[in-house]
């Protein structure tokens, strides 16, 4: 009929003047190097007609309204996009409230791939349909299609990673990579420092880990990792040591392990090396049996680790390991820093902090119970906040400092850098650092000493319970991963503020 002759004359129209185009682009190309295919965001209604060879599921992804370097997406076309064929690209968003189809543009990348940039402008989710024509002949088209989810910035200047919400623990592996942990799996991220976007890599650790508490499905409960020191190349991983979200014994979260760094750049991998599953139990007889000197159960931890107990109990009585970091000057020994209990009882106010005198050998000896060897503990006047995170230089100490529970009624609720010249008669100094906006759970790097009020502290933000895309579903319960994620951000030390005690 009339529709088919005139679709007939459109393609063989196409095809002469892709062909031309072709020609006449090998030969330009030739003199200036091998210039990549050419991209047109606008396919002719013809190639609705013809049928697809095929439609492919690209990775999902998150951004954030307004950032200003949100995460692209890189693909290959397929093998018959030959280097310099002339691309024809349609985008379609099946919410343009969320990313409108003119916002989302493709450029070519070296000669095969191409880079899709996405500029969202509403809080929601979108799938997102591209259409590729090769021009060259008119009659190849390949169709794609993925999920998108943008939310809002909230507070400037951080960087959005994703495929996990719940960020715990985190170790600079160079100026711009990072390895990170998560409490809701034993999954370690590798991510670009600075950079949102999807990890480089995930490693699983859980094989290694023997891990009893499991799941009806028989799948294990998380480790709920919290906190991780590096000496040289290892790296020492600690379990929360606490009970699960009902308040029941958590036996997975004992766990101590080690893991060796192998490779290099983008390549790099954690290696298991040993683990140790009876801090917990040890930390517990210790106090029990005034191995510190100061009374039977001077700390109260049995009572702490009472079965129905919510480790972040609002009166600070919990039980949570969240600081972990080398004791300044010892080849040996950390500190354990307790976000709860707050301690002594009998007035819960100060942060605990136990050090551990053989616990790099500990933590790869598969020792059995009893193994863990103690120094003398310090109690820490954190201006009643709990220990979120630590990190030890060669002069002191930097501490990231929060509520030891949910909603404590006489207990600050928001979050402080502190930092401690290590000595005892000295107490800890609390920075002006402007934490709002953030959660912060994990501080990256050591920043290089003296530290001053310029001095910047890189934080990551635990957003397992921040609900992105105004749904009511907070991160951590998201079905789709590449939806999950958290913020890093660089903040300022600050000037001392003076600490106030009741």
């Amino acid at each position: 009929g009339v529709r088919g002759f005139l679709k007939f004359i459109i393609l063989g129209g196409l095809l002469f003047l892709g062909l031309w185009w072709v020609g006449g682009r090998r030969g330009a190309s030739r003199g200036a190097g091998g210039n990549p295919a050419g991209i047109v965001v606008s396919v002719p209604d013809a190639a609705e007609g013809v049928k697809a060879a095929d439609t492919l599921e690209l990775p999902d992804l998150s951004g954030v309204v307004g950032e200003a370097d949100n995460p692209k997406l890189t693909f290959a076309p397929p093998a018959w996009a030959l280097p310099f064929h002339p691309l024809a690209l349609k985008v379609t968003s099946s919410d343009p409230q969320v990313i409108r189809h003119a916002d989302i543009t493709a450029a070519p990348v070296g000669t095969n791939l191409v880079s899709l940039t996405l500029v969202p402008s509403g809080v929601g989710y979108a799938r997102i349909k591209l259409t590729l024509l090769d021009l060259a002949d008119g009659l190849h088209v390949f169709r794609y299609t993925f999920h998108y989810a943008a939310s809002t910035m909230g507070r400037p200047g951080g960087r959005w990673h994703t495929g996990a919400s719940d960020a715990s623990a985190a170790v600079a592996i160079s100026t711009g990579l990072m390895l990170v942990g998560d409490d809701e799996d034993q999954v370690l991220r590798l991510y670009r420092r600075g950079e949102s976007g999807p990890p480089l890599q995930g490693f699983d650790i859980t094989p290694f880990l023997g891990l009893t508490d499991l799941h009806h499905n028989g799948r294990p409960k998380e480790v709920d990792i919290e906190a991780v020191t590096q000496v040289g190349r290892r790296l020492f991983w600690l379990g929360s040591q606490s009970h699960d979200r009902e308040g029941l014994p958590a036996a997975n979260r004992s766990r101590v392990f080690a893991t060796d760094l192998e490779g290099s750049g983008d390549q790099v991998h954690p290696r298991f090396v040993g683990r140790y599953d009876f801090l917990l139990q040890d930390l517990i007889a210790w106090d029990a049996g005034n191995g510190h000197g100061m009374g039977s159960n001077y700390f109260g931890l049995s009572a702490s680790t009472t079965p129905g107990l919510s480790s972040k109990d609002p009166g600070g009585q919990g039980y949570v390991i969240e600081g972990l970091c080398r004791i300044p000057g010892s080849s040996e020994g950390a500190w354990l820093g307790f976000r709860a209990p707050l301690v002594p009882p009998s007035r819960r106010w100060s942060a605990l902090v136990v050090p551990v005198t053989n616990f790099f050998s500990l933590a790869v000896s598969g020792s059995g119970a009893g193994a863990t060897r103690f120094g003398v503990p310090m109690l820490l006047d954190l201006g009643g906040r709990g220990i979120r995170d630590m990190v030890a230089g060669d002069r002191g100490v930097l501490i990231l400092a929060g509520p030891p529970g949910h909603d404590a009624p006489n207990l600050p609720h928001d979050s402080s850098l502190f930092t401690w010249d290590g000595n005892l008669s000295h107490p800890p100094q609390r920075r002006e650092a402007s934490l709002g906006g953030l959660r912060p759970e994990a501080i990256v790097e050591i920043p290089p000493e003296p530290w001053g009020p310029e001095t910047v502290v890189e934080l990551l933000s635990d957003n397992g319970t921040t609900e992105f895309y105004g749904d009511g579903v907070p991160a951590k319960s998201l079905h789709n991963p590449a939806f999950k994620k958290f913020r890093s951000d660089p903040v300022k030390l600050g000037g001392v503020l003076e600490n106030v005690t009741p």
